[in-house]
């Protein structure tokens, strides 16, 4: 290509490094490298490349952004995207000359601006929609594979022009002699793929459903086909909205809908159902008044109108009452041609048929229910849909992504597979970035261990049990109760693989005392030596509350909380604040006294290969012991957590210090005689916050300290004896909140 006499042309085109640039595509990918810099590394690299006036250019620079605003387009998608359509892009002849053409009359004064907006103007619309805001990495990887490989000019089978196109050729033949044997519009149905569905119950049914459509239609009874409405039990995550989609595309694809379009066809109604008497049924009548707006609309009696997802969550405990038989009653009379999907949350499935029960004395369902994934499944997951983006994970994979899952789930925000999908496109956002211009593109689709670590933000878990333990404080008498237990097991177990009978000691405890004591921290310690020791196969940690084993409806606590316990197989499941499970009242919706039924029979069964810890304060967790045999039966370990000595908390502050900060003997003087002042009145307070006020205090005397910003010689940050003084006035040392009694169970949530 001919020089263009125009520095910053030139500049973006080296930043394409070892990528084409000499296609739209080269000049955008250099162009978005530069705005996504740093105003003082753009600065520099503009005086480097030899601009006169440095920040004229950079105003320049951010004005074209307006031009990726206005086409719609993703900087960040361009940024890690483009390089996947680079590579295919550049053997295109016809583009090179086209947009060599439109180059040749650039000069110094061109402004940035328009660069930008040619390069844009170059790029097919198909390939700029992929790269709209909104769209996904997945989007741009579907997209490059319709392109031909590098110099090769072929296509991702390696066929050649002439045999793709004679192939195409032929496919169109024989599509023309399929239309003339059969006009049938239900044939499509043999060539729909499949959704990306990973239950088997739902693409059971689905399945069936493509199966027996062509029946019903020849024998002019479609009608019939969404005679019987579906009633889910399925947790958010779980692929309702996929299924949905797919059971609503079957509809589309048949040619039994009024309308082409999967999305017109298909609404969701969530029925709330609000405290206020005068509001409480506003979302059925809603519904009832759209279901008749929707029958007066229709021109065909036989054809579907509209698959409608109703979430029933709020109403299961009044399903059988009279208001909402009579709704029931309304929607079933007015024939607006539609598929009701009922959904609730899973839960145990004799409660889901008494439910379809009380559904089925108005109208006709059919129920499905879903259970959660366990970790097996979760993986297997993962690998899937890396693979549908032409990536797979080392077999030495598992581990981190089962250490990734664990992380969100103990952040409290995991949604099925809707997680999962999000954390499998993240990490290969971030993998395809690394990827850019280097060579072995095929290997490098290949993720490893040490790289996943680094896109989950997994730290390494390279330290051993024993080590963990020496960096606590006041932990002795602890870790020989621990190991006391551990080695009795070890005995049981050498001694059993001898022939030996001796019934195998419970694994499971209880952790009492005040927060920030260490009993979390102790809990993920005892995971690691457990495997270390052969006890527990996986030696993951999963901390949950107490309250999160209790559903919010009848029937949802007991697989809720055995879902828990499935994902805890092999590892640790901590449950803290455990003591909110028990209430002394005799309310038959008792959630807590259903969660505890469950969880021990989970502890009997899987007594070998799972460690219940349960923790709380000290009084609490004795009435929850004592107020039901079965748990104390299967609880043989109690340990104690005191509130740390004097000396104990000092000897934390410093620890938290290690070699970041530096201090004189006039601070190390004022920390001693803080903490040597404490009053037993604190010290012994239940309520006393222990390890997390020392952390608070910590965080606040160093937070003052960085508002001077002073450093010493090896670049640590300077702390003053004023600096802990001001910070001790701003910490309060019973920060700790006391035990909620709440009574569980409906309502309370």
């Amino acid at each position: 290509m001919a020089k263009v006499d125009n520095r910053i042309y030139n500049l973006a085109r080296q930043l394409c490094k070892n990528l084409p640039e000499d296609i739209p595509e080269g000049l955008l990918y250099g162009y978005i490298k530069m705005a996504s810099m740093s105003e003082e590394a753009l600065r520099d690299y503009l005086k480097k490349g030899g601009v006169e006036d440095v920040e004229s250019a950079i105003s320049e620079i951010n004005t074209a952004k307006e031009v990726i605003d206005k086409q719609e387009l993703d900087p960040e998608l361009l940024k890690n995207g483009l390089q996947l359509v680079l590579m295919k892009r550049a053997d295109d002849k016809e583009n090179v000359k086209a947009y060599e053409d439109v180059i040749d009359d650039y000069d110094e004064s061109t402004s940035i601006a328009r660069l930008v907006e040619d390069a844009v103007s170059g790029i097919p619309e198909e390939e700029l929609t992929v790269f709209k805001q909104g769209s996904k990495l997945s989007d741009i990887v579907s997209y490059s594979k319709t392109l031909p490989d590098v110099h090769t000019g072929k296509q991702k089978a390696g066929k050649s022009e002439e045999e793709t196109e004679e192939k195409t050729s032929g496919n169109r033949k024989a599509g023309a002699e399929r239309t003339e044997v059969s006009e049938k519009p239900w044939d499509r149905l043999k060539h729909v793929e499949p959704p990306e569905i990973y239950s088997s119950v739902l693409n059971g049914y689905l399945d069936n459903l493509k199966r027996i459509i062509p029946a019903f239609i020849e024998q002019h009874n479609e009608q019939l086909l969404w005679s019987q409405s579906l009633f889910l039990s399925i947790d958010d995550g779980y692929g309702m909205n996929t299924f949905m989609k797919a059971l609503s595309g079957i509809y589309v694809d048949a040619g039994l809908c009024t309308s082409k379009d999967i999305e017109t066809v298909m609404l969701k109604y969530k029925l709330s159902n609000p405290s206020n008497r005068d509001l409480k049924y506003m979302d059925w009548e809603l519904l009832i008044k759209d279901m008749k707006k929707m029958a007066q609309n229709s021109e065909r009696p036989d054809r579907l109108q509209r698959v409608i997802d109703i979430d029933l969550s709020k109403w299961i405990a009044e399903l059988r009452s009279a208001p909402v038989k009579d709704y029931l009653s309304r929607l079933n009379e007015v024939n607006a041609q539609a598929l009701f999907v009922f959904r609730v949350p899973y839960m145990e499935y004799r409660v889901v048929r008494d439910i379809c029960s009380a559904v089925s004395d108005i109208i006709r369902v059919r129920p499905l229910s879903v259970a959660p994934a366990d970790n097996e499944q979760m993986l297997k997951y993962m690998r899937t849909k890396a693979a549908r983006y032409g990536f797979t994970f080392t077999p030495e994979c598992d581990e981190i992504l089962e250490r990734g899952i664990v992380a969100e789930m103990n952040d409290g925000s995991f949604y099925g597979f809707t997680t999962l999908a999000q954390m499998v496109e993240s990490i290969l956002y971030d993998k395809i970035g690394d990827m850019v211009g280097k060579a072995d593109q095929e290997e490098l689709a290949q993720i490893k261990p040490d790289e996943l670590k680094k896109y989950l933000n997994v730290v390494a878990d390279d330290k051993t049990a024993d080590e963990l333990i020496a960096e606590m404080v006041g932990v002795d008498k602890i870790v020989e109760q621990v190991d006391t237990l551990i080695n009795q097991i070890s005995v049981q177990k050498k001694m059993s693989e001898q022939g030996k009978s001796l019934d195998r000691p419970t694994i499971h405890m209880f952790f009492t005392g005040s927060p920030g004591t260490g009993k979390t921290t102790m809990a993920r310690i005892i995971a690691k030596k457990m495997k270390e020791a052969g006890i527990l196969s996986k030696g993951n940690f999963y901390e949950i509350k107490g309250r999160d084993l209790c559903g919010e409806y009848i029937g949802e606590t007991t697989p809720k909380t055995c879902g828990y316990c499935r994902m805890a197989y092999g590892s640790v499941l901590f449950i803290d604040e455990a003591y909110e499970l028990f209430t002394s009242s005799d309310n038959t919706r008792d959630y807590g006294r259903e969660a505890i039924t469950a969880l021990i029979a989970e502890m009997e069964n899987h007594r070998d290969d799972m460690c219940v810890i349960m923790a709380g304060y000290t009084e609490e967790m004795k009435t929850l012991l004592e107020s039901n045999p079965g748990l104390k039966s299967r609880v043989r370990t109690m340990i104690e957590f005191p509130n740390y000595s004097r000396s104990e908390l000092e000897e934390i502050y410093f620890r938290m210090l290690e070699d970041n900060f530096a201090y004189d003997d006039s601070f190390k003087k004022a920390v001693h005689d803080y903490f040597d002042g404490l009053s037993d009145e604190v010290i012994d307070n239940k309520a006393f916050a222990n390890g997390r006020f020392v952390r608070n205090l910590y965080e606040n005397t160093w937070g003052i300290a960085a508002i001077r910003s002073e450093f010493d010689e090896e670049g640590r940050i300077k702390l003053l004896a004023t600096d802990f003084t001001s910070a001790t006035e701003n910490t309060d040392a019973s920060s700790a909140e006391a035990p909620r009694r709440r009574q569980m169970g409906f309502g309370t949530f």
